[in-house]
């Protein structure tokens, strides 16, 4: 594998990685306006807007689409995206590599003598290896600190 080759898939698993950090951190997020979202159609087709009246039918629409634009904004305000230094750490962690070893990718020679050269290509050399051995894992999203009592599994 070419040192370019080895930059390319380096690249597209930190972008794996980030991806994955993305969903884990809008799982928690989503969970609030989804909760709200189906507890307002499961009191829809129970007909609780069939025994209100029309006007307050209609205000309880207003203020139900109202409620849930404001959660999907606070979800999307608190959103962060994820880094790429973060991803390069996500995918040291899933790869059981050592923190900051594929830092080699980016180096370059500090002196230009022969026994400096041959360190750098090793090192180089190395760098590969690992890059070639990097996957990233698939999102673990965990939902225990934003829904500690389970009430995700009620939702229809």
């Amino acid at each position: 594998m070419k040192h370019g080759d080895a930059r390319l898939a380096l690249a597209q698993e930190i972008a794996r990685a980030r991806r994955a950090l993305g969903v884990e951190r809008a799982a928690p997020l989503a969970l609030v306006p989804v909760v709200a979202i189906c507890a307002w159609l499961a009191a829809s087709l129970f007909g609780v807007h069939d025994v209100l009246p029309p006007l307050a039918a209609s205000f309880a629409t207003i203020a139900a689409l109202g409620g849930l634009a404001v959660l999907a904004l606070r979800a999307t305000r608190r959103w962060r995206r994820p880094t790429t230094a973060e991803a390069r750490a996500r995918l040291e962690v899933d790869s059981r590599l050592d923190l900051g070893s594929l830092e080699a990718l980016d180096d370059q020679p500090v002196k230009l003598d022969p026994m400096a050269m041959a360190l750098w290509r090793r090192a180089q050399s190395e760098a590969e290896t690992l890059a070639r051995r990097c996957t990233a894992a698939p999102p673990r999203p965990t939902l225990k600190r934003a829904d500690p009592l389970r009430l995700r599994w009620l939702a229809p």
